[in-house]
Formats: C-alpha cells, sequence, structure tokens
C-alpha cells in the first residue's frame, strides 16, 4: 500500500515518458523481498522515489541482515512492533530492525531471536539463506569459474601495476551481478 507520490529516478512516473515499471520487473532483477523492503523504507503517505540505488541499496541491507538469520524466532511480539502502529511508521520500524540487528551481532540469542520474529512481521525473511543465495545465483549468467579467471586476471593486472584493468574487470564482474570485496590481500566475491 502506497499512496504517496512515486517518481522514478527523481521524474514523474508517466505512461508517456516511458519510466514505468512494474512489481513483476522489479522482481525479474531483485527478490520480493527486496522490492517489499524498497516500498517500505517510506512511510505510504510519503513520496518515494524508485530507482535501482534503492533497490541496490535494501538489497545490502538485507544481505548483511541475512548474516544474523534464524530459523529460531521469538515468540513473543517484539518491542518495535509498537512503530508499525503510530500510523504504520515503516521507516521508524525499520531504524529499530537496525538496532536489533546491532545487538544480534554482539551475541546477545534472545535478540537475535527478536530480530529475526521482527523481520518476518513485515514479510522478511521468508525464504532460508540458502534459498536467497540460490536465488541471487539464478540471476547472474556467468559461471563460478569463469568469476575466478577474471579475478585471477584482476590480481595480476593489480600486480602489474594496471590499476585501471583492474578496476575495469571489477566493474564487468559488477555488470554481471558480482560484487567484489579486497580484504587482507584477498578478493572475496559473492552474488549481488
Amino acid at each position: 500500500m502506497h499512496n504517496g507520490f512515486v517518481t522514478i529516478n527523481k521524474e514523474k512516473m508517466s505512461k508517456s515518458l516511458g519510466n514505468i515499471t512494474t512489481i513483476k520487473d522489479a522482481t525479474k532483477k531483485y527478490s520480493g523481498q527486496v522490492v517489499r523492503l524498497s516500498l517500505l523504507s517510506a512511510q505510504y503517505k510519503q513520496p518515494l522515489d524508485w530507482n535501482n540505488d534503492l533497490l541496490i541499496e535494501q538489497s545490502k541491507t538485507l544481505d548483511k541482515w541475512y548474516s544474523m538469520y534464524s530459523s529460531e524466532a521469538s515468540e513473543k511480539t517484539p518491542d518495535c512492533f509498537k512503530e508499525l502502529l503510530d500510523d504504520m511508521n515503516t521507516p521508524l520500524y525499520i531504524s529499530k530492525l537496525h538496532e536489533l540487528f546491532q545487538q544480534s551481532q554482539s551475541g546477545d540469542g534472545d535478540k537475535k531471536k527478536e530480530f529475526n520474529k521482527a523481520c518476518r512481521l513485515i514479510g522478511l525473511f521468508n525464504e532460508t539463506i540458502e534459498k536467497r543465495a540460490e536465488h541471487k545465483k539464478s540471476k547472474v549468467n556467468i559461471s563460478e569459474d569463469t568469476i575466478q579467471s577474471k579475478i585471477k586476471d584482476r590480481e595480476e593486472a593489480k600486480k602489474a601495476g594496471e590499476y585501471k584493468l583492474a578496476d575495469q574487470i571489477r566493474d564487468d564482474l559488477n555488470k554481471e551481478g558480482i560484487d567484489i570485496k579486497d580484504e587482507k590481500g584477498k578478493t572475496a566475491w559473492n552474488y549481488k
């Protein structure tokens, strides 16, 4: 439900401008959970600028949150649920989810269960980590062997001082749906 003004890349959404997108089109590229989180990022009465950056940002948030995914959820209704009762204030609820996530990361098992329950209350965490990874992998048209080969080419380019080529390889992989991170001298990758 959204009755605030919706724009696409800060332009009025209009058939004449050809900038209409559908939920079906959005879920072809991103999961339904990402679309849901993107829609919930603005209160239903407020304007929402629908754009690829919003979807990418919410996809990253969901990936981060999935690191605390558990099949166990709290039996009680999370305290942050009252934020939704205040005129469906979804942005405030999401900010409370970020806080619960931080508390979960510190090792508090009860907060982790509460976080999982709070996510499920708004339709998130409706698939396992494995299903989410499978979904993300299905959106990519590049094999793992090719990914590994390109990462090796990128590392060789960096060693040779060809940083533009290394950046280009990273950007090409990014366009293919692969996220590259250099951490402590090693390159890690995952599906976006």
